[in-house]
């Protein structure tokens, strides 16, 4: 998966779009954020002004996989 399916899925399923952001930009007032640093995909929380890291991967579908299941509380479906 990547951040386009992710993207997909994720307003397929109802997640409120401001909550998240798939392009390293910060949502409106808080939520995840997914951006790629260097060679790691990060996975970043943003609140009131104040950035912090969550977790770090190798790549993207491993992210997407894992803000998915933080985002819905589902376990990451297989995507072609």
């Amino acid at each position: 998966m990547n951040a386009a399916d992710l993207d997909r899925l994720l307003k397929n399923g109802g997640i409120h779009p401001g909550s998240y952001s798939l392009d390293g930009t910060h949502p409106p007032y808080e939520g995840l954020v997914l951006t790629k640093q260097g060679d790691a995909w990060l996975i970043r929380h943003f609140e009131k002004g104040i950035w912090s890291d969550l977790e770090a991967f190798d790549t993207e579908p491993e992210a997407c996989a894992r803000l998915f299941t933080m985002l819905t509380g589902k376990k990451s479906p297989r995507v072609r």
